[in-house]
């Protein structure tokens, strides 16, 4: 009989013994091919190795041996998605809810795949029926967070990081995306806490030591912000232009400017930047001479409609920033000002241009 094999595969797959299970549901298919149980198994350990392409193949044969089976579209679901096959993966999602109406994993998938095409209210409305039948799922919580973020509802998307933290008290990520949803807030103290908190739990989480860099330096916690800048560096092989920038303004402002000049140059001559206009390169060239004022306005204006307006408020943020680094204090209050005028609050600049002024007194 194949059924034994298969039962005793699918506890030693719950028990991640991988290659005792393989051995076992490969001898229930021998047994009986028509068995869409061990396809399943066996497409749930391919999955498991890597073997996509495989699993794939063997959630499909379970379908094809009995196509009211739920669990195999939402396996299939979840791979489609992973391949970027959203119109296919929502296909068999929607079967799978169809079927089984109570599979929270399909609402998850789902939502995950509703939320990748830009529906965002429909995925929040998957992940909240997943709550609903698995209420004691901390990521699906995390999940839905993000949601409301997208959505601009900070509110709502810390009360679902701070019930996944319920249930799952060392779950680092709810902590760092909790830090940035408050951050957003203008939370400074509650987000440096969840970002202390999220790197205690896993400290080589490179992105939450930048925004903890961030919010240390919008608090003017120079030496702390500098080592969180560093230490994101040394995680991260990319994505360090603008921490670079940032270390460089801490350096000058707490006496080094010279030495800071230097590493910044060193950097900029030895990264590898292939994007169009090289944007981040033009500040650097900006804080370091190289580049005029009005070229970096100029270049600033050259992006997309979107890209402008941000890149503008940070041009104003920089521009300010050497004007207050070379002592020009009336001029620098000016710029900061112009980069708060633009409105662009998910900026950084925009945080850290408001945090200047109000030091300054404006």
């Amino acid at each position: 009989m194949a059924e034994p094999f298969d039962g005793r595969g699918n506890v030693e797959i719950a028990e991640g013994h991988f290659d005792a299970a393989t051995v076992d549901i490969n001898q229930a298919i021998t047994l009986n091919p028509k068995l869409p149980e061990a396809y399943y198994g066996r497409g749930l350990l391919k999955k498991a190795k890597g073997d996509h392409a495989g699993a794939m193949a063997d959630y499909s044969q379970a379908i094809t041996l009995n196509p009211k089976y739920a669990e195999a579209y939402c396996g299939r679901g979840n791979l489609k998605g992973a391949k970027g096959d959203m119109d296919g993966a929502l296909a068999d999602f929607n079967q799978a809810i169809l079927l089984d109406p109570k599979m929270p994993q399909a609402y998850v998938g789902r939502g995950n795949v509703k939320n990748r095409k830009g529906d965002i209210d429909g995925s929040i409305a998957d992940y909240t029926q997943a709550i609903v039948l698995q209420p004691k799922d901390s990521t699906t919580y995390v999940r839905r967070g993000m949601g409301k973020i997208a959505k601009g509802d900070s509110d709502g998307a810390i009360a679902d990081y701070t019930q996944a933290i319920a249930i799952n008290s060392n779950y680092a990520v709810a902590f760092g995306v909790r830090g940035i949803a408050r951050w957003s807030t203008g939370d400074m103290d509650g987000a440096l806490a969840d970002y202390n908190q999220s790197l205690a739990l896993d400290p080589k989480n490179s992105e939450i030591y930048l925004a903890r860099g961030d919010v240390n330096a919008v608090m003017h916690n120079w030496p702390a912000a500098l080592a969180d800048y560093r230490q994101f560096c040394n995680l991260s092989q990319t994505g360090q232009d603008y921490p670079r920038l940032c270390i460089y303004l801490i350096r000058c402002r707490t006496g080094e400017r010279e030495a800071a000049g230097k590493e910044l140059s060193a950097y900029v001559a030895a990264r590898k930047n292939t994007a169009p206009g090289d944007w981040s390169g033009k500040i650097a060239g900006y804080l370091l001479g190289s580049v005029t004022e009005a070229d970096l306005f100029a270049a600033a204006g050259a992006a997309d409609s979107k890209g402008a307006e941000a890149q503008t408020c940070e041009a104003w943020y920089f521009v300010g920033m050497r004007k207050l680094l070379d002592g020009d204090i009336k001029a620098a209050i000016d710029y900061f000002k112009k980069c708060v005028a633009t409105e662009q609050e998910k900026n950084v600049e925009f945080k850290m241009a408001q945090s200047e002024l109000s030091t300054l007194g404006s």
